[in-house]
């Protein structure tokens, strides 16, 4: 793994050049067209020295949308790999939708195809749908709880298994993760990396809740397609749903990190003992996720 590091770290300096300090919130969404909620893993300090690694891992909502010039400006991030964490039959139905509006325009030239990671396959629109639509007082609970289910259940912790092996081996690239929206799916596989790597609970809640001002663009486009799956509901019904389903709930993130340290231990023993990852591929991981801090960091 040392040996890949040099490489690594030539790349991130030529796609960050500032990447030496640490960047938060907002500033670290990257505009890519016909992209949504793309932001780098990277520049969160987890030590007085040390922080998490720039251009490695960058996370976006679905690739349906991109454009050529969006296409363009992604691939200059040194993407190899492109892992998604959707369905078959939902990354279909985007797709579907996505060519029937005129808006699947990039050639996709220049980036790999989609790795198939579906991090759960009970996953329905309907069912998601249903629940933005009827949250009640206990939402932070139950999103916690599906996402404890998502990633705990059998297929779930195979799924993590395969991911974070897949990391290890193909970590002279950088990989880009993405569900639908970028939010949940995606959020939760973050959350764990960052938590493996010693980030604060703090810290992995304010990072997820950066998928808020991520997808406040899409709010009109998400309007459009959820009303057309959807035309027996009211526009006010589909205001409330689609605000609720673009909203990162803070504190279910919170709950699943505590959820996890009550049933496993901590986010390493979820991934060595829950999941059969080898400890000496997580220490490598570890490894290359990590960089030292510049000295004008900000957050500590």
């Amino acid at each position: 793994m040392g040996s890949l590091l040099p490489c690594i770290r030539q790349r991130k300096q030529e796609c960050h050049p500032h990447s030496e300090n640490e960047t938060n919130g907002i500033d670290r969404l990257i505009d890519i067209e016909g992209a949504f909620n793309v932001r780098d893993f990277g520049g969160i300090s987890l030590s007085p020295t040390t922080a998490t690694r720039h251009g490695v891992i960058f996370r976006s909502g679905h690739l349906e949308f991109l454009t050529d010039t969006g296409e363009t400006k992604l691939s200059k991030l040194g993407i190899t790999s492109i892992i998604d964490l959707r369905t078959s039959s939902e990354a279909k139905l985007i797709q579907k939708w996505a060519y029937a509006n005129g808006l699947a325009t990039a050639t996709r030239d220049h980036l790999p195809p989609a790795l198939p990671f579906p991090l759960s396959e009970a996953f329905h629109l309907d069912d998601r749908f249903l629940k933005y639509k009827s949250q009640d007082a206990m939402r932070s609970q139950s999103s916690a709880k599906r996402y404890f289910d998502t990633v705990c259940s059998d297929s779930g912790r195979s799924k993590m298994r395969e991911l974070v092996v897949f990391m290890h081996q193909n970590s002279s690239g950088a990989v880009i993760l993405h569900c639908s929206l970028g939010k949940d799916r995606t959020g939760v596989v973050v959350a764990l990396l960052l938590a493996l790597l010693g980030a604060s609970d703090d810290q992995i809640a304010d990072d997820f809740a950066l998928s808020g001002p991520g997808l406040a663009p899409m709010f009109a486009q998400t309007m459009k397609f959820v009303g057309e799956y959807y035309p027996s509901y009211t526009e006010a019904e589909l205001r409330e749903a689609v605000a609720q389903m673009l909203t990162p709930d803070r504190q279910a993130i919170l709950i699943l990190l505590r959820m996890i340290r009550e049933e496993f231990g901590g986010p390493m023993e979820f991934l060595r003992d829950g999941c059969n990852v080898d400890g000496s591929v997580l220490l490598s991981l570890k490894n290359l996720l990590t960089e030292p801090r510049g000295r004008d960091s900000g957050r500590g």
